[in-house]
């Protein structure tokens, strides 16, 4: 199991909200299914991991999932008041919590029992859809550093990972904007191809070691758009527009 650095906490977003058991356990049943990853996150922890659901205990309203390769985080998963989980089910976010989990051994390996949550939290919405960039032409958003103690002002261009109404994920595996987690930059400049430019004002809000394939990890921060003006909404809007047209026709065979 990979390890990952926390998501902030789950917003309350009671449009959004499911409280149908039946609902709920399809949707577990579907993250199952497909082996979604999910990122678990310990109540008011710095840390997480990505696991999966091993099996559904509809019987005793309960789910397995796989547990982590360090046993500190599985002792206080037992301890912890709540646990948070995200993820991503049909480019759907879902999210929900539970309570303590309680050790437990599938298939002759230990895993980790949680309880059915209550609610679920399931957004399905324009400004939550988000287009992946990394499969096409490298899109970069420059970023303007303020002097500091030690350092001169610089520019720094980071790729785009993917791309929503509300804001980006930016690759930085060299970790050039440090540990961002809350931070404003500001003038920060993107080019859509086809389409215009931005500049606006990011506010990194989450920060994950993304698992990739042979162990390997990718530093993605999560960027919120903050004040952007209607103007540029529109531009941010056309460019998700065109790179959805684009990708369905290339699944479509036109392309």
């Amino acid at each position: 199991m990979q390890n990952a650095a926390a998501s902030p906490s789950i917003k309350s977003e009671e449009r959004y909200l499911i409280t149908s058991q039946l609902e709920i356990l399809a949707l577990l049943g579907s993250l199952k299914e497909q082996k979604g990853l999910i990122l678990m996150r310990l109540h008011d922890s710095a840390q997480a991991i990505v696991t999966t659901i091993l099996d559904i205990d509809a019987k005793n309203s309960s789910i397995i999932i796989d547990n982590s390769s360090r046993e500190t985080f599985n002792q206080r998963a037992t301890t912890v008041e709540r646990i948070r989980f995200e993820a991503t089910l049909n480019k759907i976010r879902i999210a929900f919590s539970s309570a303590q989990a309680s050790p437990c051994v599938l298939d002759n390996r230990p895993a980790l029992r949680v309880a059915f949550p209550q609610s679920m939290i399931r957004v399905q919405r324009r400004d939550a859809y988000r287009i992946d960039l990394l499969s096409g032409k490298p899109v970069t958003c420059n970023i303007p550093l303020p002097a500091a103690a030690t350092a001169k002002a610089r520019n720094v261009t980071l790729e785009i990972k993917d791309i929503s109404s509300g804001g980006i994920a930016l690759v930085d595996n060299e970790r050039l904007l440090g540990e961002a987690t809350g931070v404003f930059f500001k003038d920060c400049h993107i080019e859509f191809p086809g389409v215009g430019a931005i500049s606006t004002t990011l506010r990194v809000v989450r920060s994950i070691e993304e698992p990739l394939v042979d162990d390997k990890k990718r530093r993605v921060l999560g960027c919120q758009f903050i004040n952007l003006p209607n103007p540029m909404m529109i531009l941010v809007l056309r460019y998700i527009g065109m790179m959805e047209r684009r990708s369905n026709a290339k699944w479509q065979g036109y392309e």
